[in-house]
């Protein structure tokens, strides 16, 4: 017997028919529990006014600028043999990877969809720098979740180290996985050195982008706003989801579940809360956030439109999450002997030296210029290691070459 297909029409139609059943159902629920509907939506609005906007709008605008005034051009051109021998992107990307690592999600995705508009990459390679750049904000992960969710700081600074080194590998598989074809000697030395040189290229990207200052800081402010708009859209939508999801469909189903699965702040929250071992609360944030959670997902595809829907995105998402759950797994006896060293050098976050004492609400350390300062540090250590890198591949590319 023939197995029955179903055409492409079809399948849209069934498609249609599913998310409006969905839509519908979501909608008779938040009739049916409007009280708890309104507490899950200020919750999401919550974190996200006083921690994702604030955090990522300067980012978000430095992007773009950096972009017109053709400082991505200069960056892509010095950093050029670490991104193509490490993840066989061109040189220009590695703007983007560094302003994900330090900024956030879906800052990294929206940079690599301006790339990928620009020609400087294709759909499969904004794919992969897509995954590649998509981090979690260190900020959020120190006060927010280090501080402000398990009350220990030095773990939220573990929990960033985790989870930017994991990122990194599993972009280094994806890119090897995904790209088939690999950098040739012939290509590698004829990119190594490009012409002309990065001062020359960032001249011309910014005769190419034309616009004055004036009409560059009113465009960047508004994409910025409009992009965290859509961030915190996302955020309160998913928080009632979960409430609904929680309530109705998996009453008994556990706690953690669906806020794993659905946002990160959110879920961390929910496994910070468990009675575990801090192993096993760490291990799982660690896991949370690697792989983004629907809500990052969505964000990240609907910023890069990829071909393949996504599934190249989803992919890395769920390596990324299971190499940062087994590398803080690994690594935690370390990481608890200094975490315990630590604690005394870090009690200005919390206003105690002692573990047991009780954490300051996360919101009210934006007051300290101290915090202020880590999403530039980081940005500077990234941009000098891959330097580093970058003045070594050159240095062992002339070796061989001789």
């Amino acid at each position: 017997m023939q197995a029955y297909k179903m055409s492409p029409v079809r399948r849209q139609q069934a498609m249609t028919l599913l998310l409006g059943a969905g839509s519908l159902l979501l909608v008779a629920a938040i009739v049916a529990s409007p009280d708890d509907v309104f507490q899950a939506s200020l919750q999401g609005l919550t974190i996200w006014w006083k921690i994702v906007f604030p955090a990522m709008l300067p980012f978000l605008m430095l992007s773009e600028m950096l972009l017109a005034f053709g400082a991505v051009h200069a960056l892509g051109h010095l950093l050029q043999p670490v991104m193509q021998r490490w993840f066989r992107l061109p040189g220009a990307s590695a703007w983007v990877l560094v302003l994900g690592m330090s900024s956030g999600f879906p800052a990294g995705a929206r940079a690599a969809r301006q790339l990928e508009e620009r020609g400087e990459l294709t759909s499969r390679q904004s794919s992969i720098l897509g995954t590649a750049s998509h981090f979690c904000n260190p900020l959020s992960i120190l006060i927010v979740i280090g501080t402000g969710f398990i009350g220990k700081p030095e773990i939220g600074y573990i929990l960033i180290a985790v989870h930017v080194l994991s990122g990194l590998l599993s972009a280094w598989i994806m890119a090897r996985w995904v790209l088939h074809k690999p950098v040739t000697a012939a290509a590698s030395a004829s990119t190594v050195i490009p012409q002309p040189g990065w001062l020359e290229a960032m001249h011309s990207a910014r005769l190419g982008d034309g616009r004055s200052f004036g009409r560059l800081l009113g465009e960047t402010v508004k994409n910025a706003v409009q992009s965290l708009l859509m961030t915190g859209g996302y955020m309160i939508l998913f928080s009632v989801v979960i409430l609904i999801l929680m309530k109705y469909i998996t009453p008994g189903a556990p706690a953690v579940l669906w806020p794993a699965i659905m946002e990160v702040h959110i879920g961390s929250y929910a496994f910070s809360q468990t009675d575990g071992t801090m192993l096993w609360q760490a291990a799982w944030i660690s896991a949370i956030l690697g792989a983004g959670g629907l809500c990052g997902w969505f964000q990240a595809v609907s910023m890069l439109k990829p071909a393949d829907g996504g599934a190249v995105f989803g992919i890395g998402r769920l390596l990324h999450g299971g190499l940062a759950f087994a590398m803080l797994w690994l690594l935690w006896p370390p990481v608890q002997r200094w975490a315990a060293s630590a604690e005394p050098a870090l009690a200005f976050l919390t206003g105690s030296g002692t573990s047991g004492s009780m954490p300051v609400h996360p919101f009210t350390l934006w007051g300290q210029w101290e915090i202020l300062l880590l999403p530039a540090g980081l940005m500077a250590t990234c941009l000098s290691v891959l330097a580093l890198a970058s003045w070594l591949t050159r240095l062992l590319s002339r070796a061989a070459s001789r």
